[in-house]
């Protein structure tokens, strides 16, 4: 299927990403979060209680991705509690056929073989790329996906529709590539009848499934997300769209820089043992090389589906993402934006190979830098704050609330999953009746403390910030609720030597509605 120019080079990145994966599970045992949302609904099929996140409410498609929740859902039929270890095992491959896709992609539009290795380096070094791959995210099938479906595109094979479908899959948000090739494939009635049926026949049955099982196809978080996230005013301030949009915009582009910036492409990282206007502006420089090789590239066939999903991202990341979290939407997007500066260096440096070599060195080196700083930084809040307070939290709150019982709290992934409590999330990820309370408030309302207060459940669980919140935002409510359980100490930052981040998770209150 692959021919293999410079076989050294892909075996060896090969080798250096499986190597660094593997080193980062072992030494850190890191789950993110937001992957125990996922597996929680992967658990409760296998037990019987549906694919849902929790028993109490009607079943709630609480997570985003398909193949987020498939591939969990085959772990946990193995075995129980084998759901983030099926996903860890999937990327693993995953990330293999990654370094080979990025070889042959970049072959194909000619890069020679230094901006190659910078390519394949990048992927296979990079923090956010390793992290969220290894913590139970769909990450490293979404990136494969994304780059099989450019190949696909590329080569104009007659599995690009089956691609694209498996790439919708892994990322509603690849909707936007979608469209992109629908746009180039529309442009030849031969490629658009070659693209859609594959198209079609791989995601309408997972459509239909979720039409019929949670009566919509839309995934609830995507709603919540919008409801709470959005830059766009409400339709009675429609006047008000260019003072948002620049707003928004002006918010949102230190956030997109941070994309492609060592340590600071964690939205969390405030501080780094390299000063940060220096990696600041080694991020500011990928992504306007990255720009200029959209400007070039915009009038070449072969790239223009590229060009039209790399713009589309652009606006996508400035218009509708929020400026801090949710780093897991990037890594896709950001591989496709770093094709696009190293075709560019590539290009500008056509004499002289040893500049070609020191460039790609140097890039790939720079998005290795952070590893000795992250992987320590990931194993420390692993052990005390996840382990130490958030899964001893949600422990604790399954030993004191009864079944069917609600629960409000932010944090839907550790305070699930263990509790197996009836949780009414903040902002409705996983249950219909904390996003119709959402829905009801104004926009500018749709906090956790206002919901807290439009519902006031039985029990809640709170960080010490958001507990001073409720009680000066509602004072009546607030003095309703009395302290069951506290654990940890309210600390809101962590640091590994000069590399620190924020956290906002170090201390949990189990309250009690009087």
């Amino acid at each position: 299927m692959f021919r293999l120019r410079n076989h050294a080079d892909v075996v060896g990145w090969i080798a250096v990403a499986l190597f660094v994966r593997v080193t980062f599970v072992a030494y850190t045992g890191r789950v993110w979060e937001d992957a125990l949302i996922t597996v929680a609904h992967a658990r409760n099929a296998v037990e019987g209680l549906g694919l849902t996140h929790h028993s109490g409410e009607p079943v709630t498609q609480g997570f985003t991705s398909a193949l987020s929740v498939l591939i969990p859902l085959l772990g946990e039929v193995v075995g129980a509690g084998w759901g983030v270890t099926a996903i860890r095992i999937v990327s693993l491959a995953a990330a293999a056929v990654t370094i080979v896709l990025a070889d042959r992609i970049a072959a194909d539009l000619g890069v020679s073989r230094w901006g190659r290795f910078a390519l394949m380096g990048y992927l296979a070094l990079d923090a956010n790329q390793i992290f969220y791959e290894m913590t139970g995210m769909e990450t490293q099938p979404a990136v494969m996906l994304l780059l099989l479906s450019v190949w696909a595109v590329l080569r104009d094979s007659a599995w690009v529709g089956v691609c694209l479908g498996l790439a919708l899959l892994a990322r509603p948000d690849f909707i936007l590539w979608a469209g992109a090739v629908l746009a180039w494939a529309g442009f030849e009635r031969r490629r658009l009848r070659a693209v859609l049926p594959g198209l079609i026949v791989v995601v309408l049955p997972w459509l239909a499934f979720t039409t019929l099982y949670y009566g919509s196809p839309i995934p609830q978080p995507i709603i919540a997300k919008a409801a709470v996230h959005s830059i766009w005013p409400p339709p009675a301030q429609i006047a008000d769209v260019p003072g948002w949009l620049a707003d928004g915009i002006a918010s949102r582009v230190p956030a997109f820089v941070r994309t492609t910036t060592p340590f600071l492409e964690d939205s969390l990282a405030y501080a780094a043992p390299v000063p940060l206007p220096i990696l600041l502006a080694f991020g500011s420089s990928v992504i306007v090389v990255a720009a200029v090789g959209i400007v070039e590239r915009f009038w070449s066939p072969i790239w223009r589906p590229i060009v039209v999903v790399a713009v589309a991202y652009f606006g996508y990341r400035l218009l509708f993402l929020p400026t801090t979290y949710f780093d897991w939407y990037g890594p896709p997007f950001t591989a496709i934006l770093v094709l696009f500066a190293v075709s560019t260096l590539d290009r500008w440096m056509t004499h002289g190979l040893n500049r070609r070599a020191l460039t790609a060195i140097g890039m790939v080196t720079a998005y290795a830098l952070p590893l000795p700083w992250v992987f320590p930084m990931e194993r420390t809040i692993q052990r005390d704050i996840e382990v130490g307070v958030r899964e001893k939290t949600s422990i604790a709150l399954g030993n004191l609330v009864d079944t069917g019982i609600g629960v409000t709290a932010e944090a839907a992934g550790y305070i699930g999953y263990f509790s197996r409590a009836t949780l009414y999330d903040y902002p409705g990820l996983t249950s219909k009746t904390a996003l119709s309370a959402i829905l009801k408030l104004p926009r500018a309302d749709r906090t956790l403390t206002a919901l807290i207060a439009a519902l006031q459940p039985p029990w809640i669980v709170l960080r010490p910030p958001e507990l001073e919140e409720l009680q000066a935002s509602y004072p009546d409510i607030g003095q309703r609720y009395a302290v069951v359980e506290s654990l940890g100490e309210w600390n809101p930052s962590i640091e590994v030597g000069e590399y620190r981040k924020y956290t906002v998770d170090s201390a949990y209150l189990i309250l009690r509605r009087s």
